[in-house]
């Protein structure tokens, strides 16, 4: 079943075979696989576009974990690592934006302007910590679930 506003299976492959672009970004969860195991024809797909179309693959994902455990999954699903070219996860991101210091920006993620650099008063906060020289007091990260617990059960963090 597909996600509302989503194209339907032949309007993909009619993309796909019209060779209409050089390069995919795939989301993961929900286009590659369910989080268990992968879709139908997904690792064809992928291997079609990678092979015979010598297409760029990049995978996105909003999840916390890094590139190397992404590429792992996808590995233990039957997708091949040399199939992408890059893999962008929101974890690393994180990771990437905690480890500046104050003042620090990184253009190569948002430009200096963009509304993740400025706190919600519109202050950048870049800038404010830097000028103050405070650092954080703390640092939140949400916790993983633990394995093994079956689905449906509510789970502790």
């Amino acid at each position: 079943m597909s996600s509302p506003g989503a194209l339907p299976t032949d309007a993909l492959s009619l993309l796909v075979a019209e060779d209409a672009y050089s390069a995919w970004l795939l989301d993961q969860f929900g286009v590659l696989h369910d989080g268990v195991d992968p879709y139908d024809h997904a690792i064809d797909l992928v291997r079609k576009l990678k092979e015979e179309k010598q297409a760029r693959l990049v995978i996105l994902t909003n999840s916390a974990r890094s590139a190397p455990h992404t590429y792992k999954r996808l590995e233990g699903m039957g997708f091949k690592r040399e199939w992408f070219c890059g893999v962008a996860t929101s974890g690393d991101v994180c990771t990437r934006v905690l480890s500046l210091t104050p003042g620090q920006h990184d253009d190569k993620l948002l430009p200096r302007e963009h509304p993740l650099w400025k706190d919600i008063s519109g202050r950048n906060i870049s800038e404010e910590g830097k000028r103050k020289g405070k650092r954080a007091r703390r640092i939140s990260r949400k916790g993983r679930i633990p394995r093994g617990i079956p689905r449906g059960i509510p789970r502790r963090l």
